[in-house]
C-alpha cells in the first residue's frame, strides 16, 4: 500500500493551533469527519501517551505521531501544515511546521511501515520539504503531496542534452563490455537518469545476451516503474560517501539479499561530478576489491536478519559515527537476529528502556520514530539487542560468552570482541561503531564481513585499489 493511495486531498490542512495537543485533535477530527467510527478522543489520548514517552519529531520541522488502534480502513492519515509551527516540547524548543498523524491496523504492519518508509522519502528531500513548509496556500500544498510518485526529474522526456547522449553511450558500452567479458551482472546509479528505458539496451535480444540489471537509489526513492520492471532494486542511505564507498555499501547489501555471489566480477555505472547522468564505470571482482566482503554467508545472511532492518541499522550507525551525539563521538552495538539464542548471553545493565509497549508490542528500529530515541541511548554503555524482525528487545545490555571465542585484529577494543564472539556462538550479526574512529564494522560467524570509514572516507580495500 502507497501513500499515493490512502492520503485524501481533504485531509491536508492548515493547523490553527500552535499547541500539539490541539493540533492533534484537529488532525483527529479531520479523518473523524470521514469514518464517524473513529474515536477520536481515543487518538489524540493514544497520541498523548506515546509523545510522553518520547517525541514524534523525526527530523527538523517534522512530526509523525502514529498508533496502532482495530478499525475498519487499513491506514489513515492526515497531514497538517502549520506557518508558525507547533510547539512539541511546550517550551518554544522544537517547533514543528508539518504534522503527519498515521492511523493503522495492528494486523498490518507491512502497510504501516511501507507508507512510513514513503514519509522519511519524501522528507528527506531537502527541496521537497522546504518547499511544503513555505507553500503559500492549502492548494499548492495538496498539489505538492498529492500524486507525488517520483522526485522530479525521473521519467521526465526532454530533449537529449550532452549529459543524456554520455549517459546513453556509457550504457551501450558497459552492455558490450560485460558481454565481451562474460558478465552477467550490472549494477546501475538511476537517480538522475531521464527515463527507464534508458536501461533497454542491458536487456538483449535473449536469455542468452541478457544481463541483470540492478537500479540503485540514493537520493530518490524508486518510482514505481523501476520497481515493478527491476524487483531486485536497492535504496540506499541518503549517506555522503565516495564512489568506492557507495559501491562497497552497495554490494554488501546485495550480498545479504543473496543477489549476487562473492566470487562475482561486475559493473557498477555511477554518476560523475559534472554530467546530469552517468559517466562512470567501474569493473569490479568483489573477492579481489573488498577481501572482507568474502566472509559473508549469503545464505545464512538473510536467515538472520531482514534486509530492511540491516539497512535502517547501517543507517543510524552511518549517523552516529557520522554526526555522534551532541558534539561527542558515540560507539555503540547492535547484535541482530537469532535473539532466543542471544538472550541468553546478555545481562541488563540499566533498566531496559524498550521493555514492551503499552499496546502489547515491542518497538522496531523500522519506526522512524525512534530513530532519536535509539541514538540517544546508543551513549550508554551496552548493546541493542534486536529479533529478526526489527522488534528492540533490549538496550544498554551487556554481552557476554563466558571467554574469547574469536579471533579479532589488534587494536580493536571490547565491543569489537563481543560482536565477534556472540556471532560465534549464535547465528545473529552483529554491527558496531567505533567511538574512537567512527568506523563501522559488521561481524557474523565470528568474522569482519564489512568495514567503512564514513568519517574519514577511507574503505578497506585491497591494496593497489583506489578509493576516489
Amino acid at each position: 500500500m502507497t501513500l499515493d493511495e490512502v492520503l485524501l486531498s481533504e485531509n491536508i490542512i492548515e493547523l490553527k493551533s500552535r499547541d500539539k495537543a490541539i493540533a492533534i485533535m484537529e488532525l483527529a477530527a479531520v479523518l473523524g469527519n470521514r469514518h464517524p467510527a473513529l474515536d477520536t478522543k481515543q487518538v489524540a489520548a493514544r497520541i498523548q501517551d506515546k509523545e510522553a514517552l518520547f517525541s514524534s519529531v523525526i527530523r527538523d520541522g517534522v512530526a509523525l505521531p502514529h498508533i496502532h488502534i482495530p478499525m475498519e480502513a487499513p491506514i489513515l492519515i492526515a497531514i497538517g501544515r502549520s506557518h508558525k509551527g507547533v510547539d512539541f516540547l511546550g517550551d518554544g524548543r522544537q517547533l514543528v511546521h508539518l504534522v503527519v498523524l498515521l492511523i493503522t491496523r495492528p494486523d498490518l504492519p507491512e502497510a504501516h511501515l511501507e507508507v512510513l518508509r514513503e514519509l522519511a522519502l519524501l522528507f528527506d528531500n531537502e527541496k521537497t520539504l522546504l518547499a511544503l513548509k513555505e507553500a503559500p496556500n492549502t492548494a499548492d500544498l495538496k498539489r505538492l503531496l498529492i500524486g507525488k510518485k517520483s522526485h522530479p526529474g525521473i521519467g521526465h522526456q526532454r530533449r537529449h542534452s550532452i549529459d543524456e547522449t554520455i549517459t546513453d553511450l556509457l550504457i551501450e558500452h558497459s552492455a558490450h563490455i560485460a558481454r565481451e567479458l562474460g558478465i552477467k551482472t550490472i549494477f546501475i546509479n538511476c537517480d538522475s537518469l531521464q527515463s527507464i528505458d534508458k536501461l533497454s539496451v542491458l536487456q538483449g535480444n535473449d536469455s542468452q545476451s541478457r544481463l541483470r540489471v540492478i537500479p540503485v537509489f540514493k537520493k530518490n526513492k524508486a518510482p514505481e516503474e523501476f520497481q515493478k520492471a527491476y524487483p531486485d532494486f536497492l535504496q540506499l542511505p541518503e549517506i555522503d560517501l565516495a564512489r568506492a564507498g557507495q559501491i562497497k555499501l552497495a554490494l554488501f547489501l546485495a550480498l545479504g539479499k543473496k543477489w549476487i555471489n562473492r566470487n562475482d566480477i561486475l559493473i557498477y555505472l555511477l554518476p560523475g561530478e559534472a554530467i546530469q547522468g552517468v559517466s562512470n564505470i567501474d569493473v569490479v571482482a568483489i573477492r579481489k576489491r573488498f577481501t572482507d566482503l568474502v566472509f559473508i554467508q549469503p545464505e545464512n545472511f538473510r536467515l538472520a536478519l531482514d534486509p530492511l532492518v540491516l539497512q535502517q541499522i547501517i543507517k543510524i550507525a552511518f549517523d552516529l559515527a557520522i554526526n555522534g551525539r551532541e558534539g561527542r563521538p558515540v560507539g555503540t552495538l547492535f547484535v541482530a537476529g537469532d535473539h532466543q539464542a542471544v538472550l541468553p548471553h546478555t545481562q541488563q545493565l540499566i533498566v531496559n528502556p524498550f521493555r514492551v509497549a503499552r499496546d502489547g508490542e515491542h518497538y522496531n528500529i523500522l519506526d522512524l520514530a525512534l530513530e532519536e530515541m535509539i541514538k540517544e541511548f546508543a551513549q550508554i554503555d551496552g548493546a541493542f539487542i534486536l529479533a529478526r524482525n526489527g522488534s528492540i528487545l533490549s538496550a544498554g545490555a551487556y554481552v557476554g560468552t563466558g571467554r574469547r571465542k574469536a579471533e579479532i585484529t589488534k587494536g580493536l577494543g571490547a565491543r569489537h570482541q563481543a560482536a565477534a564472539n556472540i556471532t560465534t556462538v549464535t547465528k545473529a550479526i552483529a554491527i558496531t561503531v567505533s567511538e574512537t574512529n567512527g568506523m563501522i564494522s559488521v561481524f557474523q560467524d565470528g568474522h569482519t564481513v564489512f568495514t567503512i570509514d564514513p568519517v574519514m572516507r577511507n574503505l578497506r580495500i585491497r591494496e593497489g585499489s583506489t578509493t576516489s
